[in-house]
């Protein structure tokens, strides 16, 4: 039985368990997007991102690091048949690839659709933090 980085065996058990693991990471992922756009935008009288762009920035930019994560555990999985070793990411076939992306995509949305809702009190912090250096 494959053995699943962060779930043990609960991948090959539970069937919603890949899924979960998915839209959560994603929501991570696109969080800190989203954050670094919005502090970023925040440092600079130039820059101003409208709600529609972050929406399809924050898409992308989880859709860019879900393919870089998929490719790595490909990698792996091929490394660990090379190298004769139990694999430490298992990849199920290029149907579980496309599942994957799409429970990406749906953190995505979820932090694209309520992300200044939670992460506004974050972004304020972290930008007067960095104009608090920028005066130093």
């Amino acid at each position: 039985m494959p053995f699943g980085l962060f779930g043990g065996t609960a991948y090959t058990r539970v069937w919603w368990w890949d899924h979960l693991t998915h839209t959560l990471s994603s929501t991570v992922v696109a969080a800190v997007g989203y954050t670094a756009a919005r502090v970023m935008e925040a440092q600079s009288e130039y820059n101003t991102f409208p709600s529609r762009f972050l929406f399809v920035y924050l898409l992308l930019f989880v859709m860019a690091a879900g393919v870089v994560w998929e490719l790595v555990e490909y990698c792996i999985g091929v490394g660990s048949i090379v190298l004769g070793i139990d694999p430490v990411l298992t990849q199920f076939g290029l149907q579980d690839t496309l599942l994957d992306l799409v429970f990406n995509t749906l953190g995505a949305v979820l932090v694209a659709a309520g992300g200044t809702a939670y992460l506004s009190g974050l972004i304020d912090q972290l930008t007067d933090r960095l104009m608090s250096r920028r005066a130093d």
